[in-house]
């Protein structure tokens, strides 16, 4: 049977090293997909910043599963050589922190300029691939709403058009995009490489708990045929250092005091749709049937 890693953007739980560690060891996680850290964007640190980082986890044993980075969150219009230079610089951060995964996007393209740039996207996501592959990292797109990448038909047209991309797969942002979630499921659930979860009210576009919205996240548990890692993103209390990586108002349906609160709700509902499904909680964040 299956068995689930759980993973979670730790910077959703506080902003400094020790609260993430903790709040992460608190929550029976194991698995930190690392998007910031002390207010430090994971494209923006140094090499010491890196090995100071992956140190402190590894000697809590968290293993540092992806870097949850902002790569391909840009303008289409914008350079892309200044664009590649962060992917050479996140390639280096992750072989520092022992990772073979880099989260990323597939660009900001308006509704109307998907058919006339998706060819575009393609072939920037492809020469972003080829290096990754070089250089023995993963890209994985996830798909974000407003990028390219935002609907269930782009994302097919990536995957089949650019060899070396792996799928994220990431309910609430369909439904943010008025996505249908039962055909996200029918196309893109068996291709996923891994998975984020949050979860969207569809009616008011409202961030609640998993299962508690139109995300289907029982589903995913539940007709889960391999073993795979779900990394919470939950995006329940808008943590320090958001705005400057996504600039949409998020409305959350519920309010906690504080962002450890927030991001224990979030672990405690994605663990009760694993245990109604049959799966018992482990050591080090496995949970296994």
């Amino acid at each position: 049977m299956p068995n689930i890693k759980l993973c979670a953007f730790a910077d959703e739980s506080g902003t400094e090293l020790k609260t993430q560690i903790e709040n992460l060891r608190k929550n029976n996680i194991y698995a930190v997909e690392m998007r910031s850290c002390d207010g430090i964007n994971v494209s923006e640190f140094t090499r010491e910043k890196a090995e100071e980082v992956y140190k402190a986890f590894s000697a809590n044993d968290i293993e540092v599963w992806s870097l949850g980075s902002p790569l391909g969150k840009i303008d289409i219009d914008q350079p892309f050589e200044t664009h590649f230079e962060m992917l050479k610089r996140l390639t280096e951060t992750a072989h520092i922190m022992h990772t073979d995964k880099i989260r990323m996007f597939s660009y900001f393209v308006g509704r109307g300029d998907y058919e006339n740039r998706k060819e575009e996207v393609a072939e920037r996501l492809n020469i972003m691939c080829g290096y990754a592959e070089k250089n023995a990292v993963k890209l994985c797109h996830e798909n974000e709403s407003e990028i390219f990448g935002a609907t269930v038909d782009n994302c097919l047209y990536l995957y089949d058009n650019v060899p070396g991309l792996y799928p994220v797969y990431d309910p609430a942002n369909f439904i943010m995009w008025d996505e249908s979630i039962p055909y996200a499921l029918e196309k893109l659930y068996g291709k996923a490489y891994y998975f984020h979860i949050k979860d969207v009210i569809r009616a008011t576009k409202s961030i609640v708990p998993a299962g508690c919205g139109d995300g289907d996240i029982d589903f995913m548990v539940k007709n889960l045929r391999r073993d795979t890692t779900f990394t919470l993103e939950p995006h329940l209390h808008v943590f320090a250092g958001y705005s400057s990586i996504d600039k949409k108002q998020l409305k959350n349906r519920f309010t906690y005091p504080d962002q450890p609160s927030a991001f224990e709700a979030s672990a405690n509902a994605f663990k009760k749709i694993m245990s109604e499904n049959g799966y018992t909680e482990g050591e080090k964040g496995i949970w296994k049937k």
